[in-house]
This record gives C-alpha cells, structure tokens and sequence, in this order.
C-alpha cells in the first residue's frame, strides 16, 4: 500500500510538473567595475551581465556614462548616436542590452488618398530606398525628406532581471528619435511605442523628453531646453507621447526619447516577442494620427510624413545561466 501511494505521487508529482509556471534564480553576486576619471564610488555589476541601478546618473560626466553603457552590452557606434538624456536614463534604470532583430518598417508619405509607402526590413534599408529613388528622379511627392535625410528613429531594450517574486521578467523599451535640422512644417509631432499583449506595463515604468538646440549668445555654442511633451497612456498595449514645435520656436535642432518598463511572464520563456515603434510629423494638421491597436501601430488618413520600425528578441534569452 505504501508502495502505490508512493508511485501515485511521483505521478503526479511529473504531471503537476508539466504545468509548473518556470521560475528562474536570479543571481546577486556583483563585482565593481571601474568607469574611469577617478569616481569615488563604482559601479555594480551582476554576474549574468547587468549592470546594478545608478542613482547618481546625473552626477556623472558623460565620459563616464558611455563607459557604463559599454558594459551594459551597447556598441560604441549606438552610443556615439544617443542623446545625453537617453544616455543618462538608461544607466539609472541599469541592465544590459538585449540583442533585437529588426522585422518590418514602413515610410509613408502624404495622406490616406495619394499615399506613397516604402517597406523593408529596417529604417536604414528604406533610407538607401529613398537615396536611389530620388537620384533615379522617379520620386513621386514633395516632403521635408526630398534633399536630405534630417531624421533619424532609433529603438532599444534592456533586460533588468525578474521580479521579486520570480515570476515575471522586467524589460525596459526605448525609443529615440532626432532630427538635425527643423523641417518646413512646424506643429504637433508624435511618436509612440507599442509593447502589445504578451506584456505588461509597469505602471509607473513612463517616461520621455523632448529637447530643441538653441544658440547661447552669451556663453557661445547653444543649448539645450526642454520642451513639454503630452502622454497619452491610456491603451493597454502601447503609449503614444507628442510635443509641439512652437514650444522651441528658434530652435535648430530637436531629439527625445520615451521609456516604459514592461514585465512578461517567465511562462513565455523561448518565445518571439515582437513591439514596434511610430513617428508622425503632420504637414497642416494637429490632429492625432497615430493609432495603438489591439494588434499594432496604424495612422490616419492625415497628411504627413509616418514611420513604422519593428524588431523582436526571444524572451528569457538574457536570464541567468541561459
């Protein structure tokens, strides 16, 4: 009798075992690392490759906040295209860099009847489509765009561990955009992040700035000022951040960035988890022209210049011991 209640629960024991949600040990053990130009306190780094939270991120120069982005698993050539504010925001949420494939991306130009969209595989590949589409003369409508490329979008993610209760993986989703020069159409800007229905935000995970360039005659060079950006939060998949461009009216040169944290379940481990990224710049209206789906970004039939850029990684691929 014992025999059969003992083999009854090693049965059941391997079909409970089937349905078991993973958990994952998320390993404590730092080691110091050295960011250079004789700072006082290091920095903590974790044995799987994160880097420990750094809460006095805005004490640091920016020397040595590249320095943590490069243990942090960024190249110098992302880094060397980041923003300060970026630069300065991804150290103090910690982390390390996720590796992310690009999927799909998208420019359209015009409005909902006389579109004109190039499809690749990333931002960069439409670019080059845009450079031999215009020196071939065959470029069907005016835009901002014609001459030259003045901005630029950019999307990263870094993985911060698990939560306390192991059961959940914390992820932290960038976007950055730039542009080097103002275009001719100067009015409401929008640029969204869409994190869809695998994950969850953390509801306390927003963030973004918007920056214009001014000339400083007094001090020579220029500065930077900070411009009000608006947040539009309520979608449970995506959030949508705009700013005006009069709110910087001489200035030359604008970038921004917005954050959210987003957790997924550790029972999705090994899957593709795939969030995409919008920028519109309207040509007459300051209408809303960005749409946060329930199954992913689409615009309006507004008139403006639309970027779309997708990318994916596989959930867990940065947990311990993997």
């Amino acid at each position: 009798m014992i025999k059969k209640l003992t083999s009854l629960a090693l049965i059941l024991s391997l079909v409970m075992s089937l349905f078991a949600v993973p958990t994952f040990a998320s390993t404590e053990k730092t080691v110091d690392i050295d960011i250079g130009e004789d700072y006082e306190v290091k920095i903590k780094k974790f044995e799987d490759g994160r880097i420990s939270p750094v809460s006095f991120a805005e004490e640091l120069t920016e020397g040595q906040l590249e320095n943590i982005l490069v243990e942090m698993g960024f190249s110098k050539d992302e880094i060397s295209e980041m923003g300060i504010e970026l630069k300065k925001r991804l150290v103090s949420d910690g982390g390390k860099r996720v590796k992310t494939t690009p999927v799909h991306a998208t420019y359209s130009i015009g409005d909902g009847k006389n579109e004109v969209t190039f499809e690749g595989e990333s931002i960069d590949e439409i670019k080059e489509q845009l450079k031999s589409d215009k020196k071939s003369g065959h470029f069907k409508t005016a835009n901002w765009d014609k001459d030259e490329a003045p901005w630029h979008g950019k999307s990263y993610v870094t993985w911060a561990g698990l939560t306390g209760n192991g059961k959940e993986f914390k992820y932290n989703f960038y976007v950055e955009f730039e542009w080097d020069k103002t275009p001719f159409q100067k009015m409401t800007d929008h640029f969204a992040l869409y994190w869809g229905d695998k994950g969850t935000k953390y509801p306390s995970g927003d963030w973004a700035v918007v920056q214009g360039l001014q000339h400083d005659d007094h001090y020579g060079g220029g500065k930077w000022v900070t411009l009000p950006v608006a947040t539009e939060q309520s979608n449970l998949v995506g959030t949508d951040w705009s700013f005006r461009w009069n709110d910087a009216p001489i200035a030359y040169k604008f970038r921004g960035t917005g954050h959210e944290e987003i957790r997924i379940p550790v029972s999705k481990v090994g899957e593709t988890y795939t969030f995409a990224t919008a920028y519109f710049h309207p040509w007459w209206t300051n209408d809303v022209a960005i749409n946060l789906g329930p199954v992913a970004i689409s615009f309006t039939d507004d008139a403006g210049d639309k970027w779309t850029w997708d990318e994916s990684f596989e959930i867990g691929d940065d947990r311990p011991n993997n």
